[in-house]
């Protein structure tokens, strides 16, 4: 129940307070407060209460927690209940007359209808724990919105079955006010099992692993990537084609140099390569290390790779056998006489279509398609051109060129260029004979009578025009005309999209062509200049550098009745023949140029029978008529008669007489040499033996020439 604070008069056992609330115990009923019913202890109220009007919530003043509460009871009932509405099941209410069901009751919704025991919401206040019964509503207007307490006077606990609205306000909730996924906890856990992961992976895709493998034997992700295919094609993934259309070789590195020691390094490198010499083999990518001191025998080299079990190694063969599957050469080391030459060459096939094209660009910037032929240039009718159809190449673009026939319809281009290079071009269907461009001047000049000249013929590939350029030469011969190279000055446009197919020698003031080349198999044979005869002018004395009648050689006299006059020289020549020869003086070479060689006398090869000593030994001619060694102690091989210029036996050369050098001797100078008592010796000392023979056969010169001159006397020492 409620109730108000009652104020009590001044001066009565208040202990000295008149203000009624500062006294203690005023929450006891036992405490005097008679006029009020205790809330917290049980009590029992007698008499007619009558409650306030305006009434306020008590802390505590609630029914049991599991439902409602009595007051009064069936055996001592409250005498009267005055209330400004009453609130609750009236069902067993008697003595109301109208209506036996309350809720019949018209004003049900106003306390000033009766319900004296109800309080009214609106301007009160609640203060303590409020409990509602079980499936009440507390509504608020249905204009607007309406506060259950206030922030300066909040209840204390709210109890209800749900709550509706904003709860933006509430703390000390868990999880309260989280409306971003991302600030929950507990996002690592595994609760949507609905979902893939990890550990539970779709079986309908590759994963990242699968897809970025390098396993070979098809098991790298390229076998698992499909390409294009009609149904049931055997060739089905990058993986094949990947094998199929690329080749063995190298990518980058693998250069070759030379280490010294008739040795090279080869640098480590990457490429591609198969393990079987098999076009559908799987094409597999690989580095290979680098191999330093490779030994480069004499001989012909070839470095290379070879996939070696599956760890690829340098190789090196005296044979280009390279299979180009399982093994591509890198260069070529030719060692010839212990020098290295290498050529750097490899097998490279990255870069494919670039590498192409710079190998066709290589051939020309344009090209004749020989297979296709055709473009074949000719001079139907009266100074008429014709070309046949055919195809030109340009990097790896065709460029169709038709045919064409100035006798039927259509025209050439001419162009001819003044001193300034500025040139100028008409439209003809004829080309001119009288008449050819002096590059050197501004205008056309015109033929010399019986001159030849060259048009050149070119075919423009941006607009398949036929251009002719006028001859930049004229000559007064047509070998002359033949061995003429095409002009260097020409158009841009011509020299940058065209080709030249041809060209036309022409006579001074003739329309039948002299001759018409074609620039393809046999480009511009001087085929008029073969014969020798056809030359002009072959009577002209053109060649000084030979002798005629008038201009004699004068190394020559006449076969008879001729002289010499002044020296003659002869220098590793002969005078051979037979007659006489006759001289004042003959000059000869006194200084032999090198070691163990004779110069300025007399030498002839003969057998040489014995000769121990070698190079210099002193020589007798045997009763034989062959050669031995003299010696000055024995009869039988003196005198001495020649020296040896070789050694060893058989046909050899001696000298008979003459200048001769070896640097193994340590002459004195001046002094005579004697045949020696030993076998082919040569000395400075008389021999002074008994029965030794005196020979002299020469002086020495120098100290390792003598001058050989023997003189045949010999003197027996007694």
């Amino acid at each position: 129940m409620l109730g108000r604070r009652i104020s009590t008069g001044g001066g009565g056992g208040g202990g000295g307070t008149s203000q009624h609330d500062l006294l203690t115990n005023l929450g006891y009923a036992a405490a005097g407060h008679t006029g009020f019913v205790g809330i917290t202890t049980v009590q029992t109220i007698t008499g007619q209460k009558t409650f306030q009007s305006t009434v306020r919530t008590i802390a505590g003043l609630i029914p049991t927690i599991s439902g409602t509460g009595d007051i009064g009871s069936a055996l001592l009932p409250y005498g009267d209940v005055y209330a400004t509405n009453f609130y609750g099941d009236g069902s067993n209410l008697t003595g109301i007359s109208g209506v036996s069901d309350h809720s019949s009751l018209t004003q049900l919704d106003y306390a000033s209808a009766g319900h004296t025991g109800f309080m009214p919401i609106a301007g009160d206040t609640f203060t303590g724990d409020v409990t509602w019964a079980t499936g009440i509503d507390i509504l608020a207007a249905a204009s607007g919105t309406s506060d259950i307490g206030t922030l300066n006077l909040p209840f204390q606990n709210i109890y209800a079955d749900n709550l509706y609205g904003d709860g933006s306000n509430l703390t000390g909730i868990s999880g309260a006010g989280v409306s971003d996924h991302g600030a929950l906890t507990g996002l690592g856990d595994d609760d949507h099992t609905q979902y893939h992961n990890n550990t539970r992976g779709d079986a309908r895709y590759y994963t990242q692993t699968e897809l970025v493998a390098t396993t070979t034997d098809s098991g790298s992700g390229a076998n698992l990537i499909g390409v294009p295919t009609l149904s049931g094609a055997t060739i089905d993934t990058v993986g094949d084609v990947l094998s199929l259309v690329h080749s063995a070789g190298r990518a980058t590195g693998g250069s070759i140099t030379d280490a010294g020691g008739e040795t090279v390094n080869v640098a480590a490198g990457t490429g591609f390569i198969k393990a079987t010499d098999n076009d559908t083999t799987e094409l597999v990518s690989f580095d290979w290390a680098a191999s330093n001191g490779v030994a480069a025998p004499s001989g012909v080299n070839y470095i290379g790779v070879k996939y070696n079990s599956g760890a690829p190694v340098v190789d090196i063969r005296s044979t280009e056998n390279h299979d180009l599957d399982t093994a591509f050469p890198l260069g070529k080391v030719v060692n010839e006489g212990g020098t290295l030459h290498i050529l750097n060459n490899p097998w490279w096939v990255t870069d494919g279509i670039t590498n192409v094209l710079e190998r066709f660009q290589g051939e020309g910037h344009v090209v004749r398609d020989k297979h296709v032929g055709g473009i074949a240039l000719s001079v139907p009718g009266t100074r008429n051109i014709a070309v046949t159809a055919g195809m030109l190449w340009s990097r790896l673009n065709e460029f169709p060129v038709n045919s064409s026939d100035t006798t039927v319809t259509g025209t050439v281009e001419l162009y001819w260029r003044d001193s300034g290079n500025n040139w100028t071009d008409s439209h003809v269907s004829q080309y001119p004979v009288n008449q050819y461009n002096d590059i050197t001047l501004d205008v056309l000049q015109n033929l010399s009578n019986n001159n030849y000249a060259n048009w050149w013929v070119y075919v423009e590939v941006d607009d398949d025009e036929v251009a002719l350029v006028y001859p930049q030469h004229q000559y007064s011969n047509i070998a002359s005309a033949e061995v003429e190279s095409p002009p260097s000055s020409i158009p841009v446009h011509i020299s940058e999209n065209g080709i030249l197919i041809g060209r036309i020698i022409i006579k001074q003031g003739v329309d039948a062509p002299v001759q018409v080349d074609t620039a393809w198999e046999a480009p511009f044979t001087p085929s008029q200049a073969a014969d020798h005869g056809n030359l002009a002018g072959l009577g002209d004395d053109d060649h000084t550098q030979y002798h005629n009648d008038a201009r004699g050689d004068a190394r020559y006299v006449p076969k008879t009745g001729g002289t010499f006059t002044g020296d003659v020289f002869y220098e590793a020549n002969n005078i051979s023949g037979t007659g006489t020869v006759y001289t004042r003086m003959l000059n000869v070479e006194d200084v032999p140029s090198t070691n163990q060689t004779a110069t300025g006398g007399i030498s002839t090869i003969m057998t040489v029978d014995a000769n121990a000593t070698g190079f210099g030994a002193a020589l007798h001619m045997d009763t034989d008529g062959n050669w031995v060694e003299a010696d000055a102690s024995t009869s039988s091989t003196m005198p001495c008669q020649s020296l040896a210029l070789e050694a060893g036996t058989g046909p050899k050369e001696v000298l008979m007489q003459g200048f001769v050098r070896d640097d193994g001797w340590t002459w004195t100078v001046g002094a005579t040499i004697y045949v020696g008592d030993s076998a082919g010796d040569l000395v400075q000392i008389t021999p002074s033996g008994s029965g030794d023979k005196v020979q002299a056969v020469g002086f020495a010169t120098h100290a390792d020439r003598m001058y050989f001159n023997p003189d045949y006397t010999l003197i027996e020492i007694a």
